[in-house]
């Protein structure tokens, strides 16, 4: 396989002693604790997962989840962020950034129903980037960004849990 990849011949040496032998059993010994430390914080996420199912009322730890977020500067130049959460773990390839095309001012309502419904109308058309839809959506925001999201599921005939996050 290896001299597949490289294209030519290839010869692999395990050192028996000396610097080189010292050189691999400390690399064994990184490449060990490195395992188990990833092992130990797969074990905290699926923990937390099913601490976060059970205060939300959902039957499954969500495995994939979008939190979305509305800034603006001094209530100009509105922009929303999608942040995406595959098994409890940031995946930041999946992040986007909307620019708000619809709404003006400060209405950070109208701009949460504009980016959510081109979120999911993106995603019933079948592009890839938007694929596949969230176990949960997370607002930045109380109830009325709930609602309106909301609203953007109901007219599209999706039924996916939304919660909204509010300071204390």
């Amino acid at each position: 396989y290896l001299s597949t990849i490289r294209g030519g011949k290839c010869k692999i040496i395990v050192p028996q002693r000396g610097e080189k032998r010292r050189q691999l059993d400390l690399a064994m010994e990184n490449a060990r604790l490195e395992l188990q430390e990833a092992e130990v914080a797969d074990q905290h996420r699926g923990k937390s997962l099913n601490l976060l199912a059970e205060a939300l009322g959902l039957e499954t730890p969500p495995q994939r989840m979008e939190a979305f977020d509305i800034s603006n500067t001094a209530g100009d130049q509105p922009v929303a962020s999608m942040t995406v959460f595959q098994q409890g773990k940031p995946l930041k390839s999946a992040y986007k950034k909307f620019k708000i095309k619809t709404v003006t001012g400060g209405d950070d309502y109208g701009a949460m129903a504009e980016v959510m419904g081109r979120r999911l109308d993106r995603a019933l058309s079948g592009d890839a980037s938007f694929l596949p839809l969230p176990d949960v959506f997370l607002m930045d925001g109380g109830q009325g960004q709930v609602r309106v999201a909301k609203a953007e599921l109901e007219v599209r005939g999706l039924n996916i849990p939304i919660y909204g996050m509010v300071k204390d």
